[in-house]
């Protein structure tokens, strides 16, 4: 894509009702859209305010680019600032200075009005407001744009799922081969019957089936699975995996009935460990009648399908699915990757028939119904619904032939965020994939299919469009299958349709229905199908640049070029040389090759790193010429949300400056600047900016920063699900607003910025790891609602982890009617091993807020609890105690803990009583004492200062405390990070010399604390220049070819050479002196060398046709710049 479809959408993408981008004056506004909103636009005009400058009309839930009108301002715009947002949606400005309106999730029924003011900059320096009035006009698709809400972890280097484990966690190992336990070898070594062994007895047994050393049969172990895994049990994150290389035959349903994993981040999982081939298991697996939540089944070869029913977060990762199908319905959040499904089909007809009648029979290799949060990527789907061989008139005595209802994919028009990305679909009985809902649909492959593609945006059936608004990008269609049967064959050929409305269609290819090297296939596949079809009802797509060549059957062979599209300029015999099976053919390293090649090969390398429809566009594109140009370089990546699709996804790269995601470069960062950002995927960044007003909503996958910054605002990140957030650092101005209601949020640095925390439901919050710093500062909270989060100290490595509370900032527990959460150290089941940190939490006077509102119970609770605890809370305030109930809040300096303790409901007088434990032997705390420090650096160089010359080397405390140091003020003109025990390191800023300085606080962990300022001296330019010194006699100093500075001290006469490069000639301590001196410089070059005179005055200046004479201050001092005939005041530093 170009940047011209971002920036010329007004001219290029308003078709019939779609209005994309607009930019118009109230009196243009009737013209420009004449009926299209049914007379809205007239009415909106007409009640007009004289003072309304732009109105604009839009359609609900998209994406819309406002142009600011240059002719309604006397100077050019060079800076727009939104000063009142819409009530829905967002508005922001982007790098042009247009404007994006982002209505997606804002799927109006009715047509509303919107209103926003702007401040405009102009060149001159002048601003102006710019009052805006919206028309919404109801969405044409009831479910807008699919978010991306799906259910996905992280993913390793290799692509696969990252599957962590809770505190609630057991695996069994089970095996076929002959070392395995049976029921039988369990009971003769423990002395008892075989029926004695079950799954109860096995369950409080543990070390049988714990390790693949004793691994069980397949029916031990599914007894035993089965009972800790059932509805019975609380949910938990234990794992069930099979040893490679074995066929397990019929093991049951797989997963228990009711199953629940612990947590999204934590689900149960059921898969396989060692070497070989993946287990095979013939039963089918099942999950319905009961719900289940949060289920990972991975690698296993699974002969019999699946039926996946009513549950949620389902993932299957690296299955290969084969004989029966994949049947998905009513789930929200499934999710199927890196898998095959695989020769689907009905082995005998379901009904008693002569023939294969087509829809008792129908089998399509997944079916999805009634579910959301659907993703389906990086799949193989081949050969679905239909058998080599068939009979093309339906005989039984044959195999299943194709028919008109069977399919590779098959996703219902009542589905809702659908994503179907980067799979190969091909050989389908009729169509690659049928997705009747709409979504997003990117970077695919279909094959050799009957047809390739529709979408119904959910009209289907006179339900009307209630699905998704449809992104076609990147998808290539080749080679049109042609098997006909002689009764409901359906379409022959047939390339893409889209009957939603107001699709975008970006860099799609559908080429060669047959091989052009193959005049008898060509000739063969006589009829030809739409390569490219659009509703007559539905509005077109906003844009479409779909190229369409050789997609021609023999019946209208004489037709060819009338039937291509968009090939204007490209070369067709590089075009014919562009097919599939000639990429085969390279890729087997043979002169020719088939499409069953092709199959064939994917096939056999399928468990492991495979080919990808990515390779396969990739060849396609280069040879349609559009092929993208790959990004070798780290950029900051600026959020830009595209009229085309959604404005709002991360992992859609449209909305992004360049085109491709975020992290395609090692050391990308990225600036959100304000948008509102759905976050999917494995992404590790630099930096993560959010700017002023900007969201981020993480509810699936893993983000990693090395910094985290709101632009000097207030943005907001909302992490839910099976999100992640890691954060290296968060600092400087604005205001954080972090609401972690599920997932993670990890702080693996220092975070000393403003914030406002909130945590509840089954959130974990890893606020400091070995070595960082988690600083609730002046105006910032921390709150912990209800009692399932975990929140405090969690790290892959042993060390000091610290948390400091300022007097000014708020800490909060809410409780709920289980009780309250915690603030210790966790075990967050990220890292390998639990890992020995040492917590230290200095309470330094901040307000806590302790609300019993909901919890009634009389119990004692531990609130905090740390390896090391200092000082207390200033304000206490205790929410919902009622008069009649006493309270206990007891700071324990022994045992590191802070505990709250409830009295008996009607038995107190609601009085809040504060007791304190101190260690033994313990004293008033003296505070520790802070001196300031100075150091000098050069020009441009990095300040290291090690432990011994620190900060702490001029520090004390009485007490002999071990001392900790935090940053209170940074530098202005440096970057600032402080090590152990006062070390740090400083680096000013490009060009900067001078005074730099920052403060910090000393910290003797025991609530104590003083602060000091550091002071930095940083040289300037020319202290980085190598200096050719001279004396106070007669010198004659010649330089070299580097940039340097030629002294020339004292003395009555000099002369002085530069050399070649830039060189300042210093004269301070030529002159002045009392005596006349002079200083001749032999080869001064304007624009390069420079004079320092230090000072002193130039009184005169003679210019001569050989050279110039400069006269300095009383004595008339003499600088002689020979070959210079002119002279600027450029030539002084």
């Amino acid at each position: 894509m170009t940047d011209s479809l971002q920036t010329d959408l007004a001219s290029d993408t308003v078709l019939d009702n779609a209005i994309s981008a607009v930019t118009l004056l109230p009196e243009t506004l009737e013209d420009a859209l004449g009926d299209t909103l049914g007379g809205i636009a007239g009415d909106l005009v007409s009640g007009l305010l004289p003072d309304v400058p732009l109105v604009a009309s839009v359609i609900g839930g998209r994406v819309t680019t406002l142009d600011l009108p240059q002719s309604a301002f006397a100077a050019d715009i060079v800076g727009v600032r939104v000063l009142e947002a819409p009530e829905a949606g967002n508005l922001t400005v982007n790098p042009d200075n247009s404007l994006a309106l982002v209505m997606t999730g804002h799927n109006n029924s009715q047509t509303e009005l919107l209103d926003a003011k702007l401040e405009v900059i102009h060149a001159d320096g002048t601003t102006s407001q710019l009052d805006i009035a919206l028309t919404v006009a109801p969405t044409l698709q009831e479910a807008g744009w699919g978010e991306g809400d799906h259910y996905m972890l992280q993913t390793d280097a290799a692509g696969d799922v990252v599957v962590e484990h809770g505190t609630e966690h057991r695996k069994i190992y089970v095996s076929d081969s002959d070392a395995a336990l049976s029921r039988a070898d369990i009971a003769a070594m423990e002395g008892l019957d075989e029926s004695d062994i079950t799954g109860n007895w096995l369950s409080k047994h543990p070390s049988y089936g714990s390790s693949p050393a004793t691994a069980l049969k397949a029916d031990a172990g599914m007894a035993l699975w089965y009972e800790i895994t059932d509805r019975d049990n609380d949910p938990n994150s234990h794992w069930l995996l099979f040893e490679r290389g074995y066929d397990y035959g019929d093991v049951g349903r797989l997963v228990a009935r009711g199953a629940m994993g612990e947590s999204e981040l934590h689900p149960q999982l059921i898969g396989a460990y060692g070497e070989g081939d993946r287990p095979v298991i013939a039963s089918q697996v099942q999950l319905f009648q009961d719900a289940s939540e949060n289920i990972v089944v991975r690698d296993l070869a699974l002969t019999d399908g699946a039926m996946v029913f009513g549950s949620d977060n389902v993932l299957f990762d690296n299955v290969q699915i084969s004989g029966d199908e994949l049947n998905v319905q009513k789930m929200d959040g499934f999710t199927l990757r890196n898998s095959e499904v695989l020769d689907v089909v009905h082995d005998t007809p379901v009904n008693d028939s002569d023939t294969w009648d087509a829809l008792p029979n129908r089998k399509s290799g997944i079916y999805v119904s009634q579910s959301s949060g659907v993703l389906l990527e990086t799949t193989l789907y081949d050969h679905n619904g239909w058998v080599e061989g068939y009979d093309y008139n339906l005989s039984t005595d044959g195999v299943q032939p194709p028919s008109i209802y069977s399919h590779n994919v098959y996703i219902q028009y009542n589905n809702t965020d659908v994503t179907f990305r980067d799979n190969i679909t091909m050989r389908a009985a009729s169509f690659g994939a049928q997705i009747r809902s709409g979504g997003y649909i990117e970077d695919n492959v279909f094959l050799d299919n009957n047809a390739a593609l529709n979408n119904f945006g959910g009209n289907y059936g006179g339900a009307g469009y209630i699905g998704n608004y449809s992104l076609y990008a990147d998808n290539l269609i080749t080679s049109g299958a042609h098997k006909t049967i002689a009764e409901l064959q359906g379409a022959l050929t047939l390339g893409l349709g889209d009957f939603g409305n107001l699709s975008g269609m970006v860099d799609t290819i559908i080429a060669h229905l047959a091989d052009p090297a193959n005049a008898a296939e060509q000739l063969e596949k006589y009829i030809t199908h739409t390569a490219l079809q659009l509703s007559s009802v539905a509005e077109h797509p906003v844009y479409n640049d779909t190229i369409v060549y050789n997609w021609v059957g023999g019946k209208h062979i004489d037709d060819a070029d009338e039937m291509h599209q968009n090939i204007d300029g490209l070369d067709t015999d590089l075009l014919d040389a562009t097919t599939i099976q000639l990429f085969t053919a390279a890729l087997l390293g043979t002169d020719t090759a088939s499409i069953a090649d092709l199959a064939e090969y994917l096939r056999a390398t399928a468990d492991g790193e495979s080919l990808s429809a990515d390779d396969i566009i990739a060849f396609f594109q280069a040879g349609f010429g559009i092929a993208p140009e790959a990004r070798t370089e780290a950029e900051t990546l600026r959020f830009v949300p595209n009229p085309l699709s959604d404005g709002i996804r991360w992992d859609n790269r449209l909305n992004w400056s360049t085109e491709d995601l975020p992290g395609t470069v090692a050391g990308d960062s990225v600036a959100l600047a304000g948008n509102w950002v759905t976050y999917g995927g494995t992404t590790t960044l630099d930096g993560l900016d959010l700017g002023a007003g900007g969201r981020l909503s993480v509810s699936q996958g893993y983000l990693a920063t090395g910094s985290l910054s709101t632009g000097g605002g207030t943005a907001r990140v909302e992490i839910d699900g099976a999100g992640q957030l890691w954060s290296g650092a968060y600092g400087g101005a604005g205001l954080l607003e972090l609401d972690v209601a599920g997932g993670r949020f990890a702080n693996t640095g220092d975070f000393t910025g403003r914030a406002e925390l909130t945590l509840s439901d089954n959130a974990q919050a890893i606020l400091a790891s070995a070595g960082g710093l988690f600083s609730l500062g002046a105006g910032s909270s921390l709150t912990l609602a209800g009692s399932a989060l975990t929140a405090g100290v969690d790290g892959a490595e042993d060390g000091e982890a610290a948390l400091v509370f300022d007097e000014a900032a708020a800490l909060r527990f809410i409780a709920d009617a289980e009780g309250f959460s915690s603030l210790t150290e966790f075990y967050s089941g990220h890292f390998s091993a639990p890992a020995e940190i040492h917590s230290t939490l200095e309470l330094g006077g901040a307000t806590l807020t302790l609300d019993v509102s909901a919890f009634t119970a009389t119990t004692t609770q531990t609130l905090i609890e740390v390896d090391a605890l200092s000082g207390s809370f200033g304000e206490i305030k205790l929410v919902g105690l009622g008069a009649k109930r006493d309270a206990l809040l007891a700071y324990n300096y022994e045992h590191d803990t802070v505990s709250l303790t409830l009295g008996e409901a009607s038995k107190g007088s609601g009085t809040l009583t504060i007791s304190t434990t101190h260690e033994d032997g313990w004293v008033p705390n003296a505070g520790p004492e802070a001196a300031a420090d100075s150091y000098e650096t050069g020009y441009g160089e990095r300040l290291v200062i090690t432990t011994g010359r620190g900060l702490l080397a001029n520090d004390a405390d009485p007490d002999g405390d071990t001392l900790a140091t935090l940053i209170e003020t940074g530098p202005a003109n440096g970057a600032l990070r402080l090590g152990a025990a006062g070390g740090f390191l400083y680096t000013p800023d490009a060009g900067f010399s001078g005074t730099d300085s920052f403060t910090y606080l000393l910290s003797d962990g025991r609530g104590g604390q003083d602060s000091a300022t550091v002071s930095i001296t940083v040289g300037t330019w020319l202290d980085s220049l190598d200096r050719v010194e001279g004396t106070n006699g007669r010198d004659f100093l010649i330089g070299s070819d580097a940039d340097e500075v030629i002294d020339s001290q004292g003395g009555r006469a000099d002369t002085l050479t530069g050399g070649g490069g830039a060189d300042v000639f210093d004269l301070t301590a030529a002159f002045g002196d009392g005596t006349r001196n002079s200083r001749t410089i032999a080869d001064f070059t304007p624009g390069e060398d420079l004079l320092d005179l230090g000072g002193h005055e130039i009184t005169a200046v003679r210019v001569a046709s050989t050279r110039t004479l400069l006269y300095v201050g009383e004595e008339r001092d003499t600088v002689i710049l020979k070959g210079i005939n002119t002279f600027d005041d450029d030539f002084l530093l």
